[in-house]
């Protein structure tokens, strides 16, 4: 997945409430081209999927989200492969642990609404400018 110096690729899956969230987060942002990937409806290719796990430097047994109903229902006690995986990943997006920022030279599994202060922010916003007594 080519992302470019000024871009972050958000990976997402719509039918999550919290990744919805981030997305509306992360949309107003202007400094920062935000390309948006959602894997609910236009799913990932098994070699997209490793070369996420590449970037954010995890096996692609980590990209599954153990504590989804489908990973529960139907693969808990399943022993995988790789390619096992990727297929299951790419047929059941969600399987897949997301939100996921895909930035040029890295990418990283987004917790919180902060990936969003990497650089993103408007240009005028700094800690000078913050109210007296809030740093």
């Amino acid at each position: 997945m080519n992302v470019k110096a000024n871009e972050i690729l958000l990976i997402y899956n719509s039918q999550k409430m919290e990744d919805r969230k981030v997305l509306g987060y992360a949309t107003p942002v202007q400094r920062q081209n935000l390309k948006e990937r959602d894997i609910s409806r236009d799913p990932l290719t098994e070699t997209q999927l490793k070369g996420i796990a590449n970037k954010l430097g995890i096996e692609v047994a980590d990209l599954v989200d153990k504590q989804s109903d489908a990973y529960q229902d139907k693969y808990r006690s399943a022993s995988m492969s790789e390619h096992d995986l990727l297929t299951a990943l790419k047929n059941e997006p969600q399987l897949m642990r997301t939100p996921i920022a895909v930035y040029p030279e890295h990418a990283e599994f987004v917790e919180s609404y902060t990936f969003v202060k990497k650089g993103m922010g408007p240009p005028d916003v700094t800690s000078g400018s913050a109210n007296p007594g809030e740093k």
